[in-house]
């Protein structure tokens, strides 16, 4: 399923094309890696993850001297207990983790797209937090004492997994 993300890409044209294109996809294909760890719609468990797997993934990653990682596995949202093994073993091994925690939504790929642009912002987020940081010292402030904006309308504190979400607050 390592092409699934891509194959469910946007076509370019909306209208009739005798030879459809899709959109490029947030992510290179190098960058995607497969476990062969299986839930099924419901969420149980077909095929229980390899954690050999995992640690071989970890070690090309370390050598593609990767510092965040997005974690999507097809039906996780009905039951996380993969995804939250990879995540601890990922975090112990010092990576930037992002997931999705929607259990709201039978179609994965808007919660796919927002992960791989939420790692993708995460440099620049972690810059302007450590601005405001200095900002809120300076009031005796910490980061809980403030909230955001996010694009449903509704104030939230900061939210790691959901940095996209405050980028289209404007629009509400």
């Amino acid at each position: 399923f390592e092409n699934w993300a891509y194959l469910r890409q946007p076509l370019k044209h909306d209208f009739f094309d005798t030879e459809p294109q899709r959109q490029e996809a947030l992510a290179s294909q190098e960058l995607i890696f497969g476990v062969n760890e299986r839930l099924n719609h419901k969420g149980e468990v077909l095929k229980a993850l390899d954690l050999s797997e995992v640690e071989q993934i970890i070690a090309k990653l370390k050598l593609m001297d990767t510092k965040r990682v997005c974690i999507n596995l097809l039906f996780s949202n009905k039951n996380p207990v993969h995804q939250n093994q990879i995540k601890e073993i990922l975090l112990k091994e010092n990576f930037e983790v992002f997931h999705s925690d929607r259990t709201d939504s039978s179609d994965e790929i808007p919660a796919w797209r927002q992960n791989i642009l939420n790692a993708c912002l995460s440099g620049t987020q972690t810059d302007f937090l450590n601005e405001l940081d200095k900002c809120l010292d300076h009031f005796s402030l910490s980061r809980n004492d403030v909230y955001f904006l996010k694009s449903t309308g509704h104030i939230s504190n900061y939210d790691h997994n959901n940095l996209t979400a405050g980028l289209f607050a404007w629009s509400r």
